[in-house]
């Protein structure tokens, strides 16, 4: 994004507001046309327009804003706003309420390859540890933008696995999650790493495992369960994924292994089964 100093505060500001709906900015920003304008309303024209008009001036944290500022000036990461160029048109597409902004480190053109996301829990067995990396390294031998959210078990597995043959996609749903994960920088530095909020800012903003969900849905035409439990947050995104028409494929798993329960109620549920990565190669 090309803006003035002013511009981008404003938006920083409507993007880093505590406790405001994304539904009530988005409701906001359309009525009034721009952040600065959002921003200097009364309480009681954007309760005209949303029932979570309050006085926004100086409600957004001054030292998340300016922390924000400084990655955008310093760091050679990336930021789109919803209506620029740069700005993913599957947000638009896929999403009621698509994000403000995204950030992006990295490679963004690797956005517009095909992406297939590769999820799983945060505690993998061996083998599906070993699964998550053979599937990642050959779907990003075969031209696939490999996707996953950037954190430990599967997903950080899957990016190490294809990092051995291209750049990935790493997804981070908060502020606090870009900082101090090594694997972040390698992945900024052959693939790209995107969020809805911006590193850098003091508090933590953002959604956590909901935000990085729905942005893995919106960017891979599949998403691939290696293992998960029943109760795993990663279950989620099989719902996001089917309610946008996106494949969801799952790897089955011994009755035994409650560790893989997750993806053996995905396939009752109608996820395709797969077992190797000629089988996902096939179903793309």
């Amino acid at each position: 994004m090309t803006a003035t100093e002013h511009e981008a505060r404003a938006w920083l500001e409507l993007i880093l507001l505590p406790k405001i709906s994304l539904r009530a900015r988005l409701a906001w920003l359309r009525e009034f046309g721009s952040p600065g304008a959002v921003l200097a309303q009364s309480a009681a024209r954007l309760r005209e327009v949303n029932k979570e008009g309050r006085s926004l001036q100086g409600l957004a944290d001054e030292r998340s804003v300016a922390d924000a500022l400084n990655w955008i000036r310093s760091s050679g990461g990336k930021w789109a706003v919803l209506g620029d160029d740069l700005y993913p048109p599957a947000l638009v597409e896929h999403l009621a309420e698509p994000p403000l902004a995204v950030f992006m480190r990295g490679d963004s053109q690797l956005l517009d390859l095909p992406a297939i996301a590769i999820i799983g829990g945060p505690h993998p067995t061996r083998p599906a540890g070993d699964r998550a990396r053979t599937f990642a390294y050959d779907l990003a031998g075969n031209g696939w933008l490999v996707a996953a959210g950037l954190s430990g078990g599967i997903g950080g597995l899957a990016l190490h696995g294809a990092l051995a043959a291209a750049g990935p996609l790493a997804v981070i749903g908060s502020s606090a999650a870009w900082r101090g994960i090594k694997l972040g920088e390698e992945v900024a530095g052959r693939g790209v790493v995107v969020s809805e909020y911006p590193p850098g800012a003091s508090s933590a903003a953002g959604g956590g495992y909901a935000l990085r969900h729905r942005l893995l849905a919106c960017f891979a035409e599949a998403c691939v369960f290696v293992e998960a439990e029943r109760r795993c947050e990663s279950l989620q995104l099989a719902a996001l994924a089917g309610d946008i028409g996106r494949d969801v494929m799952a790897v089955p798993a011994d009755p035994a292994n409650e560790s893989g329960r997750g993806c053996n109620q995905l396939l009752g549920e109608g996820a395709r089964l797969v077992e190797n990565s000629s089988d996902i190669l096939a179903a793309l």
